[in-house]
């Protein structure tokens, strides 16, 4: 569990590293290909499409 833990804060702290800007501002890059993955939603629209589908009941 202790080996675990630590796996999930590093990749935590590395997907955390790719959303902050150098002047420490949140600054979601769509670009990257790990942060568009990882989005579920942006500017008020929903990006994942599974979770699109069972939003709108298809």
């Amino acid at each position: 569990p202790v080996d675990a833990s630590r796996l999930y804060a590093k990749n935590l702290t590395n997907l955390l590293a790719l959303m902050v800007g150098d002047d420490g501002a949140l600054a979601v890059v769509l670009a990257d290909e790990v942060l568009a993955g990882a989005c579920v939603t942006h500017e008020g629209a929903v990006r994942h499409e599974p979770t699109r589908q069972l939003l709108e009941g298809v």
